[in-house]
């Protein structure tokens, strides 16, 4: 199912230039990570289970820094999981809530439950570190496509 929702959330956020997925940004890895044309960073924890829902709050350090807003983050915090896996009052201030519904699958299947507030309006592309950092991963994502294909 996970799968399915990394490409749903690539189909929602089509007019996004950049998108990443499991990649290590900030000091944590993000699921899903995607940048918009004005330079907008959102990131995107997919949940498929109750359990890692409530998991991801073990992160603690991830968390202090969101909900402070002070240091690196995304502009835009959001959790995606499939519909009435995560209730809307269970999310955090900082954070927005997607549903996936997998019987709309292919077509537009992500619901914007609750709109993620912006967490600051700095444009990171317009940093070194950052796109340094994001040539970097696709870079490494490039080389690692590479190598399964002479693999297979």
């Amino acid at each position: 199912m996970t799968k399915n929702i990394y490409n749903a959330l690539r189909v929602w956020l089509i007019n996004f230039d950049y998108h990443l997925t499991n990649s290590f940004v900030f000091n944590w890895e993000s699921d899903y990570f995607a940048i918009s044309k004005s330079g907008y960073v959102y990131e995107i924890e997919i949940k498929v289970t109750r359990s890692d829902f409530k998991a991801d709050f073990n992160k603690v350090e991830k968390h202090n820094i969101l909900k402070s807003r002070k240091g690196k983050m995304p502009n835009k915090f959001y959790y995606c999981c499939p519909i009435g896996l995560i209730s809307p009052d269970e999310i955090p201030e900082y954070a927005g809530l997607y549903y996936f519904d997998k019987n709309r699958y292919p077509l537009i299947s992500i619901i914007e439950i609750k709109r993620a507030k912006f967490l600051h309006k700095d444009n990171y592309l317009k940093e070194h570190w950052f796109t340094k950092k994001l040539m970097n991963k696709f870079y490494y994502k490039y080389l690692d496509l590479k190598r399964n294909k002479v693999k297979t």
